[in-house]
């Protein structure tokens, strides 16, 4: 089976869309993302997404729901209802079950 996923960056804590001029002079919309407080991950250098996947109950094109995925120290802390607010950030679907734009 073929998946693909689709994440929405800018439903990241502090993320967003800005355009910036670069080294060349031309001007470029850019995805800005902190750090700190965004749920991205540094290890030896790079930069990861770290996301779960929660399978749908009643699946119309999208099979699952991904969200941050988040230590369990951290995800005990939180209240019921700050685990609830957790931003779901894309979604899995098969290929060929949703037209692809």
């Amino acid at each position: 089976m073929n998946l693909q996923i689709k994440l929405n960056l800018t439903r990241l804590h502090g993320s967003f869309v800005h355009s910036l001029r670069g080294g060349s002079g031309v001007v470029k919309k850019c995805l800005v993302i902190p750090l700190e407080g965004s749920g991205l991950v540094i290890e030896s250098g790079n930069v990861y997404i770290k996301a779960s996947a929660f399978e749908m109950k009643n699946p119309k094109h999208q099979t699952h729901i991904c969200k941050l995925s988040i230590d369990i120290e951290q995800y005990t802390a939180l209240t019921e209802a700050e685990r609830n607010d957790l931003p779901i950030i894309g979604g899995i679907h098969e290929f060929g079950t949703k037209k692809e734009k």
